[in-house]
């Protein structure tokens, strides 16, 4: 067993079997790769480019020289994806609770759900509010928790920007917690 790691300082270029023009490169650098005629310019399509400061991997898709050649590779979640699948099966309301009931402010508290596909368990939305009491209550995030997602749960955490006297949803983010 080595006592080191095999050290390169810019990257390594793999050939294709008997091939001296069929190659892909994987490359490591601290900018955003493209347009700068090095070593990304003159990487092979499917090549891969580590960004050092952010953990960022990048592959190359195109050959036009520039940024746009480099496309970010998504940090891809297994778990999450998995929970989210078994998330969509949940598609029968059991029950509603409401907060402030009765009142113009009324809102929803929690959503119980059901599932054929998972006949022996629930699952429980909870959603959190943002300037309660106000006729511009808005939604904070939403948990869901059940026993098809354990150890963990699904937090839904919206994202707002205001328009005028408005708010305007930008989208959410989903996370295990």
């Amino acid at each position: 067993m080595g006592e080191r790691f095999f050290e390169t300082e810019n990257g390594i270029r793999v050939y294709s079997e008997n091939s001296d023009t069929d190659f892909a490169d994987i490359i490591y650098g601290t900018a955003i790769p493209g347009g700068d005629s090095g070593d990304q310019d003159a990487a092979s399509l499917g090549s891969i480019y580590l960004r050092g400061p952010t953990s960022e991997l990048y592959q190359k898709i195109a050959l036009v020289g520039s940024q746009s050649d480099w496309e970010l590779i998504p940090r891809a979640n297994k778990k999450l994806k998995f929970h989210l699948a078994s998330l969509a099966a949940y598609d029968k309301v059991l029950s509603v609770t409401y907060l402030d009931s009765g009142l113009r402010t009324e809102r929803i508290n929690t959503v119980t759900y059901s599932s054929a596909l998972y006949p022996n368990t629930n699952l429980v939305k909870t959603i959190f509010w943002l300037d309660v009491g106000t006729m511009k209550q808005r939604i904070d995030k939403e948990e869901y928790v059940g026993a098809v997602l354990a150890p963990d749960s699904v937090r839904k955490t919206h994202a707002y920007s205001t328009s005028g006297i408005r708010y305007k949803r930008d989208g959410y983010t989903l996370a295990l917690f």
